[in-house]
């Protein structure tokens, strides 16, 4: 009996795209959130890194429930780059 190989494939890259997309869209938030929040900066930065947990957990979740993969590795991509940016030119990574 041979196995379902190109299913295979769509698993292993779903699983790709949730671990690191996720983890860039979670570290994105954690960074851009914190100097828009108005409270003090220990608890501006843990409930930025929260939301982000919470973030990382509905984006697996939505990797998963998705029909297109590409579409959706570009939008996890680009939206990674502009919060990143936004959280650096905005002060949050310690500047």
């Amino acid at each position: 009996m041979r196995a379902n190989t190109a299913g295979g494939r769509q698993v292993a890259l779903r699983v790709l795209l949730a671990v690191v997309g996720g983890y860039a869209m979670a570290s994105a938030i954690a960074i851009a959130l914190p100097p828009v929040l108005t409270m003090p900066r220990v608890e501006a930065v843990m409930t930025a890194t929260l939301l982000g947990y919470v973030a990382y957990v509905a984006l697996i979740i939505v990797v998963f429930a998705s029909t297109h993969l590409a579409r959706l590795a570009v939008v996890m991509l680009a939206a990674s780059f502009v919060l990143g940016g936004f959280g650096w030119t905005a002060g949050g990574l310690g500047a």
